[in-house]
């Protein structure tokens, strides 16, 4: 505007909001009365800030869908519906997931606890006798036992089990919470001390 300040646009590709940015002369000075600055102009943009729903941000899953569970940036969906494992893994990816990787000990602990005694297949299996593999073919790397002879692997009050792909079991679905694209701070107008 016509107020001398010098405005630059903070933009990232996809990302259509621009905010005024502090000019690096005057910056340091921002929450006085600085000439030249007016202090409502950068408030107005805060808000779209510190909301990453904003509507002008391309969106991406923030958050676990309804009857999720959020646990270390990963969404859980324990299903109650039986279905063997092949019909399990479709039902996930209809949820934008698929049965569950477990990649820590905590992971674990948490499946362990939630699912109670109950038989939930996750996205381990194997052909024959061939290593074990997670659902996108990455190698399981032995970090927890499983027990039985099993081709398809579940987790049950005990731990983690095999069975044969074709029996009736629940599953647990899982994806990452990520951010929205595009959803980055600007260090110019977080740090305006």
């Amino acid at each position: 505007g016509g107020d001398g300040a010098e405005e630059e646009q903070w933009s990232q590709p996809g990302n259509d909001l621009s905010l005024p940015a502090v000019n690096q002369t005057k910056g340091k000075c921002c929450f006085s009365l600085c000439p030249g600055i007016k202090i409502p102009k950068v408030m107005d943009f805060l808000p779209n800030i510190l909301t990453i729903n904003d509507s002008s941000l391309p969106q991406a899953r923030t958050r676990c869908l309804e009857n999720g569970i959020g646990y270390r940036e990963k969404c859980f969906y324990f299903v109650e519906d039986e279905a063997e494992w092949n019909r399990s893994e479709t039902f996930c990816r209809s949820l934008g997931a698929h049965l569950a990787t477990i990649d820590t000990w905590q992971e674990l602990r948490f499946l362990l606890r939630y699912g109670g005694s109950l038989h939930y297949w996750i996205g381990l299996r194997r052909e024959g006798s061939a290593p074990w593999t997670w659902f996108n073919g990455s190698l399981f790397n032995n970090s927890f036992q499983i027990r039985g002879r099993g081709q398809c692997a579940f987790v049950n009050g005990d731990g983690i089990s095999s069975d044969w792909c074709s029996l009736m079991k629940y599953s647990v679905c899982s994806h990452p919470q990520t951010r929205p694209t595009g959803s980055r701070r600007d260090p110019e107008v977080w740090n305006l001390t």
